[in-house]
């Protein structure tokens, strides 16, 4: 798990994101108390593992 914090004068924003057990990420993030956000994501590896044998193929 990957966590980050950025403070400025007037809020603070928070993103994490993790693996999951198939291969995808999933990133959390909020800014200064307001809706929380959530994304599911294939994983970059994998779309690059995809993509190569694609052009190889």
């Amino acid at each position: 798990m990957l966590k980050l914090y950025k403070y400025s004068a007037s809020e603070k924003q928070y993103w994490e994101t993790w693996e999951n057990p198939d291969g995808s990420q999933t990133i959390h993030w909020e800014t200064s108390g307001r809706e929380v956000k959530a994304k599911k994501s294939e994983s970059l590896l994998l779309k690059a593992q995809k993509c190569s044998r694609k052009r190889s193929g």
